[in-house]
């Protein structure tokens, strides 16, 4: 009677237990000798991959096992990896906006704005960590533009953190819809295209909405929306 394989045990085709007991030893050796080689060979590979960061990376993506994000991002040049839209009007987001068409020109100035959105939050801070291609543009100032809010920015070469502050004295509550919170004035340095963004996070740091609910204040995260900018000499 022919004996049936076991599910838990290697397949080898229409092969019964038989042949297998039957078969020469030559061919067993030459079939071992086949898969040792194999497996030295992805062995091989594998340590040359692992050893490469480059192609390392090239493989993972893919694969799709990895998907650039924020934190990745160590290039100044990969911001327009980061294209973002908002996908969902009736929560918090924040957003780069032009005034007009995306276009502008080497060596006449350019404003920008970041317009946000609470959802009905009582705003009393933020953080925004714009991202802004200092190859292409330099950055000639930031403005607020929020009613009753200061703010502060940094210069961190691959991302501009902005800080916003609610005075103290105010007592109306301030809650952003489509709301300007900054204008930026970037002067271009070169043609071509380039993204201005926000970034969620980087280094640590985050872009956020600080508000009050009751007596609570709390932190949340918006949607962020970017703009591509084209550049004629």
């Amino acid at each position: 009677m022919e004996q049936q394989n076991n599910t838990n045990q290697p397949s080898y085709g229409t092969m019964n237990s038989a042949q297998m007991i039957n078969e020469k030893p030559k061919n067993h050796s030459y079939r071992m000798i086949l898969v040792t080689v194999i497996v030295i060979l992805l062995g091989i590979g594998g340590y040359i991959i692992a050893t490469n960061p480059q192609l390392k990376e090239q493989v993972k993506m893919k694969l799709n096992l990895m998907q650039p994000t924020e934190e990745d991002i160590t290039d100044i040049e990969d911001l327009s990896l980061l294209t973002s839209v908002i996908t969902d009007r009736t929560s918090p987001w924040m957003e780069v906006k032009t005034p007009g068409p995306a276009t502008a020109t080497v060596g006449k100035p350019i404003e920008i704005s970041v317009h946000g959105f609470s959802a009905d939050k009582d705003i009393v801070g933020y953080d925004m960590l714009l991202g802004i291609d200092t190859e292409v543009f330099d950055i000639v100032s930031v403005t607020s533009k929020a009613p009753g809010f200061q703010i502060f920015d940094f210069d961190k070469g691959s991302f501009h953190p902005v800080t916003g502050i609610k005075d103290l004295q105010a007592t109306e509550s301030t809650v952003f819809n489509d709301t300007v919170l900054i204008t930026v004035e970037l002067l271009p340095k070169q043609a071509g295209k380039s993204v201005v963004t926000i970034l969620s996070s980087k280094d640590q740091e985050k872009s956020q909405y600080v508000y009050e609910e009751g007596a609570d204040v709390r932190s949340i995260v918006p949607q962020i929306g970017s703009v591509e900018l084209e550049i004629a000499q």
